[in-house]
């Protein structure tokens, strides 16, 4: 369903493997069963809270268990909505799209696919290695003692970004360059936003998002 809403999804198999993965890659909402062997989906938000308040990090309960005492809980705990089982399309899209979320699309897989003429194979084979870019990025980034080569090497990760269907990084890559040439504000608070955002999308690409990519 998500996929079809064209979603980006990455998942995890466990509480504690989701609450590791957060800390590297902060995604837009959290869909949290509730029902989970050694940590629970109450347990891992009231975790995740202490970090997080319901405004900069939404988190759904998804689950099956529906009486008015299991909304209770999940509320109490900290989460946003309490969405129960089977799913319906409608609902899930319409509680997502409440949230009002402002931000440029992660990634945008049918404009990508557009790019290469509809070669999906071609399209994973060039974001596996725009994964491997971002990783020199990073480090250019760290060495670079001169804000002109930043400029130069912002605006090259605006245009691949873009061209691949990272809007998200692309757009950061923009207001980063704007900033670089019309501001006096230190450079480590410039990149800051840009550093993070590379390395989501090394996350997504590497860690799980490449095969979703290749499944949806």
């Amino acid at each position: 369903m998500l996929h079809q809403a064209e979603i980006n999804v990455v998942t995890a198999s466990s509480a504690s493997d989701g609450m590791e993965l957060l800390q590297v890659l902060k995604p837009d909402l959290i869909l949290m069963d509730v029902q989970m062997p050694h940590i629970d989906g109450c347990q891992a938000t009231a975790l995740i809270r202490q970090q997080f308040d319901a405004k900069q990090l939404p988190i759904f309960a998804l689950t099956a268990h529906c009486e008015p005492a299991d909304i209770e809980r999940s509320l109490r705990c900290g989460m946003n909505k309490h969405l129960t089982k089977p799913v319906v399309a409608k609902v899930l899209t319409g509680a997502i799209a409440d949230l009002g979320l402002v931000k440029p699309s992660f990634f945008e897989k049918s404009f990508a696919l557009t790019q290469f003429n509809l070669d999906e194979a071609l399209l994973n084979t060039m974001i596996d290695k725009f994964a491997n870019l971002c990783q020199i990025q990073l480090i250019q980034i760290d060495e670079s003692t001169s804000k002109d080569d930043l400029v130069r090497l912002v605006h090259s990760i605006k245009g691949v970004a873009g061209n691949l269907g990272f809007k998200r990084l692309s757009y950061c890559a923009q207001q980063c360059e704007k900033h670089l040439k019309t501001t006096n504000e230190p450079i480590e608070i410039t990149m800051k936003e840009l550093i993070m955002q590379l390395e989501q999308v090394i996350v997504f690409i590497k860690g799980l998002g490449a095969k979703d990519v290749k499944k949806s």
